[in-house]
């Protein structure tokens, strides 16, 4: 195929009216106005495949090639268009005053080869021979793994010729040892089975021959309890490829973790079903941090690039594309993502932020508006990188935490700055209780400490000295009578907000990134390095 510029310049002194796709800002009824008077047929957003992302351009070209135009800032937006097998690339600006068709893609004609290492899927892959893309991964060092379906090859070296051991049958696990190694259009991973170690193929051309080990399935439990906390057990584990940080759908029934390299995909799992393989969804870029919007069918990642993007996790007839908003909103890696309340706004944080504000960029963050894609203000003032924020359950506030050892408080319409909290050492993470009551702030090095605030004083109420190590993530139960702290030292602690003492702590196989309850209270997950993730619960016992 090959891409044809065609810039093509029109000034709109008046706006369009129309209807617009839900989740798209109205400008696009602009680009669909233009593409119907193209095709000679009137077109609505669900005429076409389509994807958007808001940009500011240094001049009214938009940042078509080619284009010439007068220099500034012009924040715009890009919608890419698929109507008829041809793609089309519109640019309009902010105001409506500029319309530009900056190419379309014609699917008869060719296009020169991308070269070999833009095509490779899994990154881990780069480096290796041959001439096709490998599979990404679905596993990792030290997982356990198991055959899909049938027999599978246990080699002797990472090879489709190499000597066969034994022939492994589906259903016995095995532990991943060392790979994953790229030969022969094949991903290789290093096995122990059954004591003895070789080689085996994860898969070629979409075919996965092997998957981690399903888990049991979650028994039926009790809504856990200070009470019940001394029955607490682990019920199930999960394991792949992933980042160990999970965000829930607002029903309780699904949630979500980013990829871990090799995967870049968003795991999608569902807790009535968790012996099946999760939803895996594909992504071009490595991903930091992830969130579920409220509404439950969509999840918002940020990468290591400072983009953010908003996937349809969850089928909408509406909607016939998985990706929904991608945006460019800070020149380092995302490092915390949090929605308000309603899901009409999310704030990103990461450093150098990119805004056209005329405030320090270094260490701020953006607040966003979702449905039009635009920046409802900076949130400017720490000296270090924001490591966590929350909002207030009502949305007017915003608390962030930073390496510089302070927490503030934020208007989330203004940005303006309400107060700010001392601490002594950096913040990891930033929890507001469900009532609005409290917000609790783990301490990161080797502090171990978790604060107790008073969010309307903006002030200490307790402290709990948790771990050894630092704190790893905190989260309140949905009663707000718990406080679940995870710990660098292998342990995860919860503590009673009432009494503020502790009521119980367990140590796990490797150090916690993430604990979190679920929406209904009645499990808690622990994810580790491994990359594993636990379930613990207090067993439903009948009569």
């Amino acid at each position: 195929m090959q891409r044809f510029l065609i810039p093509i310049f029109i000034m709109l002194l008046f706006n369009i009216a129309g209807v617009h796709a839900q989740g798209a800002p109205a400008q696009v009824d602009i680009a669909l106005n233009d593409l119907s008077n193209r095709v000679g047929q009137t077109l609505a957003i669900t005429d076409v495949n389509w994807q958007w992302f808001q940009e500011t351009y240094p001049s009214t070209a938009l940042g078509c090639e080619g284009g010439q135009g007068t220099g500034g800032d012009f924040p715009a937006y890009q919608f890419l268009l698929t109507y008829a097998g041809v793609t089309y690339d519109y640019r309009v600006s902010a105001d409506n005053t500029i319309v530009v068709l900056c190419s379309q893609l014609d699917p008869n004609q060719s296009t020169p080869t991308p070269p070999l290492d833009e095509q490779y899927s899994n990154r881990l892959c780069i480096e290796s021979e041959g001439d096709l893309p490998y599979m990404r991964t679905r596993l990792n060092v030290g997982l356990d793994a198991e055959v899909t379906s049938g027999v599978l090859n246990f080699r002797a070296g990472p090879s489709p010729n190499a000597e066969v051991l034994q022939q492994i049958p589906t259903g016995v696990p095995f532990r991943i040892e060392g790979g994953p190694s790229c030969i022969e259009e094949f991903v290789w991973w290093y096995v122990n089975a059954n004591g003895q170690l070789g080689y085996v193929a994860e898969g070629q051309n979409g075919d996965y021959f092997i998957e981690p080990q399903r888990p049991d399935p979650l028994q039926s439990r009790e809504t856990i309890s200070t009470a019940n906390m001394n029955q607490l057990q682990q019920l199930t584990s999960i394991v792949g490829n992933f980042v160990p940080n999970l965000s829930w759908a607002s029903d309780g029934l699904r949630f979500v973790m980013p990829g871990a390299v090799g995967s870049d995909s968003i795991w999608l799992y569902r807790t009535d079903q968790l012996t099946l393989l999760p939803e895996i969804i594909e992504s071009d870029e490595t991903m930091t941090t992830i969130e579920m919007h409220p509404n439950g069918t969509q999840a918002m990642f940020g990468t290591e690039q400072g983009t953010v993007h908003l996937w349809q996790v969850i089928p909408d007839p509406n909607i016939n594309i998985f990706e929904t908003l991608f945006l460019n909103t800070h020149q380092r890696a995302i490092t915390s993502i949090a929605f308000s309340p309603d899901g009409a706004r999310f704030a990103s944080a990461g450093q150098s932020a990119l805004t056209t504000v005329n405030v320090d960029k270094t260490w701020a963050a953006i607040i966003w508006d979702v449905q039009t894609v635009s920046q409802v203000a900076i949130i400017s003032g720490h000296n270090g990188l924001i490591r966590d924020m929350a909002w207030s359950p009502d949305g007017t506030t915003i608390v962030t935490g930073a390496d510089d050892s302070t927490v503030r408080f934020w208007d989330a319409s203004t940005g303006a700055q309400l107060g700010v909290v001392e601490v002594g050492v950096p913040v990891s993470n930033i929890q507001f209780s469900s009532n609005g009551q409290f917000v609790a702030v783990g301490l990161s090095q080797s502090d171990g400490r978790v604060l107790l605030l008073d969010s309307a004083a903006r002030a200490l109420v307790a402290q709990y000295q948790v771990t050894a190590a630092g704190v790893s993530s905190i989260a309140f139960s949905p009663d707000n009578t718990m406080l679940l702290v995870g710990g660098s030292d292998n342990t995860f602690a919860i503590y009673d907000t009432q009494s503020d003492q502790p009521i119980t702590a367990l140590s796990v196989n490797d150090n916690v990134r993430h604990v979190s309850f679920s929406p209904d209270g009645s499990f808690i997950t622990v994810a580790t390095n491994k990359p594993e993730v636990l379930f613990f619960g207090v067993p439903f016992i009948s009569g």
